[in-house]
């Protein structure tokens, strides 16, 4: 298959890389539609914290290709989104009840560690649905679908604001998910 293998700041060639192959907890994705977030940018450009050989892309979604035999709710064909962050669950970190602070996420999550979505195809390890792995809905474009990671920074980030109805708020920088900020702070009637 083909993918976008990064090769150092500011190189990355589309080559022949092999199939994935998924375990008995994993589904295979055909990638549809998979986001450019701020993070792969700056690895891109400055390669910082990206190792030769990474294949980036972790705002992602697509149709379902294959399913683990343990893997229950999924089948083939399901139009799936997934968050990339895969916690241990066994650092203090994720003992602690903060997973999304795991001690060794960057090495075994999606496109962090494990090969990302800027390739045909993606493993997803321990698709559990609700929980790693979202359906979406039939009304919902494959690009909505790779919006959907960086909305929930941006909806995260309102709801730790807590800002009240009508009081003014500000948003310092205005990337994708700095915009999706402003549009959630008016939608929870924030002020100007």
């Amino acid at each position: 298959m083909l993918a976008g293998v990064f090769r150092g700041a500011g190189r990355m060639p589309i080559e022949e890389v092999p199939e994935p192959v998924i375990g008995p907890r994993d589904v295979l994705l055909d990638v549809r539609a998979c986001g450019v977030c701020g993070s792969d940018l700056h690895a891109f450009t400055r390669g910082h914290h990206t190792p030769d050989g990474q294949i980036m892309g972790h705002e992602f979604s697509g149709a379902v290709l294959e399913v683990g035999r343990e893997v229950d709710g999924i089948a083939v064909g399901d139009r799936l989104t997934g968050l990339p962050i895969q916690p241990c669950g066994r650092c203090r970190r994720c003992l602690g009840g903060a997973v999304h602070l795991c001690e060794v996420w960057t090495t075994r999550s999606i496109a962090f560690g494990l090969p990302g979505a800027f390739a045909e195809r993606l493993r997803i390890p321990d698709a559990t649905l609700g929980r790693n792995v979202h359906r979406l809905p039939d009304t919902a474009e494959f690009t909505d679908g790779a919006l959907v990671e960086p909305t929930a920074v941006a909806a995260h980030a309102v709801a730790q604001a807590q800002v009240p109805a009508g009081e003014p708020a500000v948003v310092l920088g205005l990337g994708t998910i700095g915009m999706q900020v402003g549009q959630l702070l008016l939608a929870a009637a924030a002020g100007r």
